[in-house]
């Protein structure tokens, strides 16, 4: 499969297989690949979906919106995108010396938050949004697609994420966002932070970002508070609880969706 789709690559038109060491590396939405060219130890990421997530995936939103976050700075440069039955699939520069940021530094934390409030403050506009009606259409969408047995598990957490959609508690327009800030798309080179995996980016509420990050870093209520601070504009007291009501939200939807991948 790796090599029928390096034939279709424009700058791997003169290369074979064998140019090539191949390392299978994690992911939960897509089969990703380390590519390393064996002359010269040039190494690329080979992004190829796998075929039970694509579906929920808008991949002319995704492409645009790793565009405009490429050239604000913070994603990988792409250097290949795959078009009709190769959609999805993409090749991305590989980043050297990189490794998942340690959220129990402060100063690195404060670091992701500079990088965080540079996407959430641009102002180029992503396609795609998610608004309170549509975050409810795709939390039931993927509590459906969970077992009996699951659902009876996340009915109480599915509730009440419901009723705080419902309940209109968000007034902060939307922004730029990530949707899956999770510790594991976020690299750090040096100084540098860099945001991958731009899959499910749209324009959504500031605090889905954050609240994604914080459930995913493990913050209490303390870190929280001072990371929400750091990225928000104007902080206000209400926007706390609106940070704690995305945190129950996003986390509702993460469990719906991993366990629907199951």
């Amino acid at each position: 499969m790796i090599e029928s789709i390096l034939k279709t690559i424009p700058i791997f038109s003169n290369t074979s297989i064998c140019d090539f060491k191949v390392e299978k590396l994690a992911g939960l939405t897509n089969n990703n690949y380390l590519l390393t060219f064996v002359t010269n130890n040039t190494k690329y990421i080979l992004r190829v979906p796998k075929e039970t997530t694509n579906p929920f995936i808008n991949r002319p939103d995704e492409a645009h919106n790793a565009e405009v976050a490429q050239q604000l700075g913070i994603a990988p440069k792409c250097l290949w995108r795959g078009e009709g039955d190769q959609e999805g699939m993409s090749l991305c520069e590989f980043i050297d010396n990189a490794e998942h940021p340690d959220v129990k530094e402060q100063s690195m934390v404060d670091r992701v938050a500079t990088t965080l409030a540079k996407l959430h403050h641009s102002p180029i506009t992503f396609d795609g949004t998610l608004d309170n009606k549509s975050i409810s259409s795709k939390l039931t969408q993927y509590f459906e697609l969970c077992s009996a047995d699951q659902q009876q598990l996340l009915a109480s957490a599915y509730q009440k994420s419901l009723s705080l959609l419902e309940a209109q508690f968000d007034t902060r327009p939307v922004v730029p966002s990530h949707v899956d800030l999770i510790t594991e798309n976020i690299l750090q080179q040096g100084d540098k932070i860099w945001f991958i995996d731009w899959e499910y980016s749209a324009m959504v509420s500031p605090f889905w970002d954050v609240a994604i990050f914080c459930n995913s870093a493990g913050f209490d209520a303390k870190r929280s508070k001072l990371f929400l601070e750091k990225t928000l504009n104007n902080y206000q007291t209400a926007d706390f609880q609106s940070l704690n009501s995305f945190r129950i939200i996003t986390k509702t939807i993460s469990d719906c969706w991993g366990f629907a991948l199951t």
